[in-house]
């Protein structure tokens, strides 16, 4: 998919691939290992396995006013 969002003058050089491992149920875990796999075949791909992250971050854009609870009340002009 990615050779088609390139012009015809340009090349792809590689694609960074980064997902982490599904954990239930085993049939996900199963079609994901082949896809990796597969994926590593492909010399034009990088893979990066990572983790899930346990804990909520909140992002604050400049000109953003929240809420006691971290809802937006007031959006900035230009999202970032």
């Amino acid at each position: 998919m990615a050779y088609y969002l390139t012009d015809q003058n340009e090349t792809l050089e590689k694609v960074k691939y980064f997902t982490t491992m599904v954990s239930d149920p085993p049939d996900k875990v199963k079609r994901q290992v082949r896809y990796i796999d597969a994926l590593k075949t492909q010399n034009k791909i990088e893979y990066y396995e990572g983790t899930f992250i346990k804990e909520i971050k909140k992002c604050q854009f400049p000109n953003q006013i929240t809420d006691n609870k971290g809802f937006i009340i007031k959006k900035p002009n230009k999202w970032y």
